[in-house]
Formats: C-alpha cells, structure tokens, sequence
C-alpha cells in the first residue's frame, strides 16, 4: 500500500512539471528548389520550380512563375569528339502559372539518343526575380532488362498466394554506370520515398562492372506484395554521378530518425546561382537536383 502512494506522489509531482514551450524559430530567406529528372521518353517532359516555406508550414511549397526555363543539349568536347555540335535548346513554358514548366517532345524529337551516341550533356538554364541559375547533367546508355517475372512468395491471411518480382539484367562494362529503378503497379509509382531503389554498376560501388545486378537490389523492386493480374512494369533510369549521390543522401536525410538522429541539413543540390556564384548569402543558393537519363523498361501481368 505504501508502495502504491509513493507511485501516486511521484506521478503527480511529475505532472505537476510539465510545462507547454512554444518554440519561436527565425524564418530563414526563401530558397528557389528545382525538382528537374527529365528523361529520354516520348511523354511530357516537366521542371517543378517552388520555394522553401518555414520547417512549420504544412501547406503547398509556394509555386515560382514567370520564370525562363530553357535546356542546352550538346555533344561534349572529349574523346573521341573533337569538337562541339551545335546546341540544341528547348524552351520548358509553364501556361497555366502552376510552377511546372513543361516541353513536350514527339517520337522524332527526343531529348537524348542512346541509339547513336553514348554521351550527351544538358545544361539546365533557369532566369527568375533577376537571378540565372545553372545545372549540368550527363546522359549516359542505360543497361538492357533482359526479363522481368514474378515468384510465389506466401499465402496472405485469405489464402491468396502473394508474388515478388525477379529479374536479369547486367550492368553496362567499360565505365561506371549509376541506375535509378522505378517499379509501377496498374500504372501507379511505388516505393516512393523511402524506398528509393538505385545502384553503382551491378550493386553499391565500384567492382561489379559488367556483372548482373545483385539480389538485394532486385529485392526492393517489391515493396510491397503483388497479386494475379497485377500489371507490373520497371523502369531503369541512367542517371549521372551526382543523380546517384543526390538520391542517396536524400535517402539518409528521409530514414534520418530515433534518438540518435543526426540535425536534419539540405541536401547538396547541382542547382548553382550564377548571378552570385560563390555567395554565402541563402537567398542567392538553390535545392533539388538536375538530372537527365535514358530510360528502359520491361511489363510483365503477374500470372
């Protein structure tokens, strides 16, 4: 019984303690974020350009208009090119003043080729509130999915057998190759965010050139379970260098959770203010990353 009253006493000065702080954190300069991963595709190509808001504020990142977005493909100046092609600019329009910016090509018009040559660099131009900023991007040929198809993993609670996805496919040999897997089910992306699924070459660094992707990679291609009839398509992207660390330091900040926790930061971004190149000053720096691949997938129907 004493023991009881003691537990009461100590609960109630414990109580007693608390006290609601409201945190008052100084808002910090609006940043421009750039959210540009164009591809080879045939479907509409599309730049999202927004604002930073305060850590707070839930509501939709405030959209930049009036912006001029412009891109600048070229063949680059090193072997076994001896000189530059003439640029090739196309003009991203936002009509509808959302903050996407948009260029729709056709089946002739493409923005790389992996048909014909096996680099391409794009250089991303954006003109807003009298600032230019600058982004770079490498395209590079994407490694072939020879086959995609779907393994029994386990009865669900109804009794329903349930599938994961298998698949071969080899990494590209001679040079160091950075993929981005993308897996959709009836149509839907999944396995965004905390799932994002890339690879150095074969795996998770240098080594495995020219060999197949490794199991631990096929294996997030299902982050969730799959059912008969399920349509499921992959998609491999060849992203750049930079794609590939953008991507996995976003991924380190996104799981950064538990006592442990590292302070969040920002992740580096290849978005660079040329107008005030080199300046320390926030308002004159820019988030979110610039990337341009080549893309291939492989759609089975899980059977």
């Amino acid at each position: 019984m004493k023991n009881i009253l003691y537990l009461l006493l100590a609960t109630t000065l414990l109580s007693s303690c608390e006290k609601v702080i409201t945190v008052q954190l100084q808002e910090g300069e609006a940043q421009l974020v750039v959210d540009a991963f164009l591809n080879n595709d045939t479907l509409p190509q599309t730049i999202k350009l927004r604002t930073t808001q305060p850590y707070f504020d839930n509501s939709p990142a405030p959209a930049v208009t009036g912006a001029t977005v412009t891109l600048e493909t070229t063949i680059p100046a090193f072997p076994p090119y001896t000189t530059i092609e003439t640029q090739r600019t196309l003009i991203f329009t936002d009509p509808n003043n959302t903050g996407d910016y948009t260029w729709k090509p056709d089946a002739s018009n493409i923005l790389t080729s992996r048909l014909t040559l096996p680099f391409l660099l794009h250089k991303l131009i954006i003109k807003t509130q009298g600032e230019q900023y600058e982004a770079y991007s490498f395209s590079d040929d994407v490694l072939k999915i020879d086959s995609l198809w779907s393994k029994e993993a386990k009865n669900d609670s109804t009794g329903a057998m349930r599938y994961k996805l298998d698949m071969k496919a080899r990494d590209l040999s001679g040079r160091p190759n950075f993929t981005w897997f993308k897996t959709y089910r009836n149509g839907k992306l999944i396995g965004i965010p905390k799932n994002i699924v890339t690879c150095y070459d074969a795996a998770f660094g240098p080594g495995t050139d020219g060999s197949l992707v490794i199991p631990p990679i096929i294996d997030a291609l299902s982050p969730e379970n799959f059912y008969k009839g399920d349509v499921i398509t992959v998609e491999a992207h060849a992203i750049d260098q930079f794609g590939y660390v953008f991507f996995n330091l976003a991924l380190a900040q996104i799981n950064n959770t538990g006592l442990f926790a590292s302070p969040t930061t920002n992740t580096p971004s290849n978005v660079v203010n040329v107008t005030h190149k080199g300046s320390k000053e926030p308002r004159y720096k820019a988030l979110g990353c610039f990337s341009v691949a080549v893309v291939t997938r492989k759609t089975i129907t899980v059977k």
